[in-house]
């Protein structure tokens, strides 16, 4: 996982305390200091969704099932609190994601791939069915990754993945890399050059290989199609 600065334990702690009332239904009373932190610490949450799902704010918001402007109007000048909670869960139960407590310990980065749900953007619906030509095995991921620059494939792309794919040297694929001590699991794509995961990418930082030993690293799809959403081209 890519680290990310973590808060101060006590804001940090005040944040898990608000989770747990929430979670309860209540909304808990708070002091002129705690609302303006939340309020901040919110953004940052904000900006962090927009960045992790590649949605706007209104996007996000009415995806969610609320008003277009729900998560833009903590961002206004004349506007002193934080999100309610009930906004929160609605976001967090949507699209699966961790809440204002917690996002900024679990980190950000190549781990943070996502599997593209079509429904955000009915737009592409279309192109992602025909893509999927009945194969219920191939399912649709965002990539957040420069891994595949030199192919073609490039961060903010969506690429289609075989899960019943076998791969071939030279193909594109879907990995986890697990830390079975820590109990997490990381998702990353690379091509496969047996026995090895290696990276088509100018970044040096993504160079390192990985051994596929079907143990800390597995294999889980074969890349079989992508195409970028801000263009709306011919899927590649």
């Amino acid at each position: 996982m890519f680290g990310v600065s973590t808060p101060a334990a006590p804001l940090h702690i005040a944040h898990r305390i608000v989770a747990a009332q929430g979670r309860l239904g209540v909304e808990p009373a708070v002091t002129s200091d705690l609302r303006s932190e939340l309020q901040e610490t919110h953004k940052r949450w904000v900006l962090w969704l927009e960045q992790k799902l590649g949605l706007s704010k209104s996007k996000i918001s009415t995806s969610a099932g609320m008003s277009d402007t729900t998560l833009s109007r903590i961002f206004h000048e004349d506007y002193f609190s934080p999100l309610s909670q009930t906004s929160v869960l609605k976001v967090r139960k949507r699209f699966n994601v961790p809440g204002p407590d917690e996002f900024e310990t679990t980190g950000f980065g190549e781990a943070e791939q996502l599997r593209y749900d079509a429904k955000s953007e009915p737009e592409l619906a279309a192109i992602i069915k025909a893509m999927q030509a009945g194969r219920n095995a191939v399912e649709p991921w965002r990539l957040r990754t420069r891994a595949l620059e030199l192919i073609g494939c490039m961060a903010g792309d969506i690429v289609m993945v075989d899960l019943n794919g076998t791969p071939a040297p030279g193909d594109a694929v879907c990995a986890q890399i697990y830390d079975w001590n820590g109990g997490s699991a990381e998702t990353v794509f690379r091509v496969f050059e047996a026995p090895f995961l290696v990276a088509a990418s100018l970044e040096a930082s993504l160079r390192k290989p990985l051994l596929v030993d079907d143990t800390r690293v597995v294999i889980k799809g074969v890349v079989v199609g992508s195409f970028r959403p801000g263009r709306y081209g011919t899927p590649r």
